[in-house]
């Protein structure tokens, strides 16, 4: 008779808003499974875990640096691990330079990966934006039949190449965006089943229990079952813990039980802490048993965009505004907060408040020198006013741009006789064009760009010109300095009793 387990293999975990819509990166499917939770173990298995990643945002992420490890509590041994890419990706555009590095091929401890990537100097080589699907595959085995009742995980790990686990910050328009710390959803950890010999076997579920809360407030407490499998005959069972911080609402029972998984906070900072719940009941093959625990002690408060600002703005205009929602990690607490900036061209509104609050963002560029290479960057502090957390940092950077190189008067012995505007040139461009027209009077004169919709992008000229012929660059920017999409572009000149429209095209 075959018995099948239902443990808990896969551990979501909640995450903030800004967080759990970002990017992750999880186990999409198992090759070589014996039950949803279960591994088959019959000399001859191979397992193979398939990662997968998701890219919820609009950018591409250069540098992906993740590291995997698999391991077994139990001892679990084997003699092959592989690792290969999946073509679901084009990697040759996508991650350059990719390259995976075994720190630890032993079947002993923890087998160790880790992927890399890099996408140099390309701003749009790395994970694409809004990228969903498995790329890697990492294979163990044989698993042996002597392990029956053994236990086997997968789980995230510090990756030594790259000194942290994340997605390095892509780069839009020069502007380098903030680093991602993709969420894991792991650990997985699954059991092995010998089917021809099914002894009876303690099951605790889950195998990994997480415990998230936030600085000052203890977690939610997560029930443990411990039950049996392949037989009805109950067990008597001891639990045994090691930390003072982690509580168990019994420390013995008979199967089928659910005790209580509790954690207190009190002294401890922000950080990860980890202990082990040991099962053991005499009368089974497979004790004892270590149920992994990781209380997960979090700063107070969230940012959206967590990753911070990229802005643009042209000399002589401000940048755009734009909005930070500061909220609770838990997305419901109350917490006061004062705001703070490291320059004082960056102001926020209003200077203080109670999670959730919307700030107005606002940088006032018309006091800075454009530059094609400088971004002027802040530090947007919000510091908790009650708990003694670490501030919050958000990024904040502003590219000040030249709009129009420069109005260049055209050398001519003679005065132009009527208003003229010429066709651009070159048209098609890519990525600038030059437009020239012509002035018979004083007068005030505007040439304004326009898209296919009729919609303003952008005022090139705007002042007051003496009879001349001229000549202006448009490097395909809006009036922000932000690059806009190819497509059909008009531009109009109007003088007091003069104007004139005139089509052109932008290819990238």
């Amino acid at each position: 008779m075959r018995y099948l387990i239902l443990l808990s293999a896969l551990l979501c975990v909640a995450f903030s808003p800004a967080l759990a819509t970002n990017a992750h990166i999880s186990v999409s499917h198992v090759d070589g499974l014996y039950a949803p939770s279960a591994l088959e173990a019959d000399g001859a298995q191979l397992v193979t875990f398939f990662i997968h990643f998701n890219n919820d945002g609009i950018e591409h992420m250069r540098g992906p640096n993740n590291g995997f490890h698999v391991f077994s509590p139990d001892g679990v041994s084997w003699t092959t691990m592989t690792y290969r890419k999946l073509a679901t990706i084009d990697w040759s555009t996508n991650f350059m330079f990719f390259f995976m590095t075994p720190l630890s091929i032993t079947g002993s401890g923890a087998d160790t990966i880790g992927f890399g990537g890099t996408g140099g100097q390309f701003p749009m080589i790395g994970i694409p934006g809004e990228f969903n699907d498995t790329v890697y595959a990492l294979t163990i085995g044989p698993l042996s039949q002597a392990d029956h009742g053994k236990v086997i995980c997968i789980d995230s790990c510090f990756y030594p190449v790259s000194g942290a686990w994340k997605w390095a910050g892509g780069i839009v328009d020069s502007v380098l965006l903030g680093d991602r710390f993709p969420t894991w959803t792991g650990p997985h950890c699954y059991t092995l089943i010998d089917n021809a010999a099914i002894g009876q076997c303690l099951v605790p579920d889950p195998l990994v229990i997480k415990l998230e809360t936030e600085e000052g407030n203890d977690p939610t407490g997560v029930t443990l079952d411990v039950d049996v499998f392949d037989t009805e005959d109950p067990l008597d069972f001891e639990l045994t813990k090691n930390q003072s911080w982690l509580h168990l609402s019994v420390s013995s029972g008979t199967t089928p039980a659910s005790i209580t998984v509790s954690a207190s906070v009190a002294g401890l900072t922000i950080g990860e802490y980890r202990d082990t719940i040991v099962v053991a009941a005499a009368g089974a093959d497979n004790s004892p048993m270590n149920v992994e625990v990781v209380l997960n002690i979090s700063e107070v408060l969230d940012a959206m965009p967590f990753w911070g600002f990229g802005m643009y703005a042209t000399d002589g205009n401000q940048a755009p505004e734009d909005t930070l929602i500061v909220l609770a990690r838990d997305g419901i607490s109350q917490i006061p907060f004062e705001v703070s900036t490291s320059e004082d061209w960056l102001t926020l509104t209003p200077s203080s408040g109670t999670t959730p609050e919307t700030l107005t963002v606002k940088s006032e560029g018309r006091g800075l020198a454009p530059s094609v290479t400088k971004v002027y960057t802040s530090d947007i502090i919000l510091t908790p006013s009650a708990g003694g957390v670490e501030p919050l940092i958000v990024k904040y950077g502003l590219r000040i741009k030249d709009l129009v190189t420069e109005i260049r008067e055209i050398e001519n012995p003679s005065l132009p006789q009527n208003f003229r505007l010429s066709q651009n040139y070159p048209n098609p461009f890519n990525p600038s064009t030059t437009i020239r027209f012509a002035v018979p009077v004083q007068t005030h004169v505007e040439l304004s760009i326009y898209n296919i919709l009729g919609r303003h992008v952008a005022t090139l000229v705007n002042t007051v010109l003496s009879a001349a012929e001229y000549e202006v660059e448009w490097s395909g920017v809006d009036e922000h300095g932000g690059p806009v999409a190819s497509g059909v572009y008009f531009y109009r000149i109007a003088g007091d009793t003069f104007s004139e429209t005139k089509k052109m095209v932008l290819l990238k």
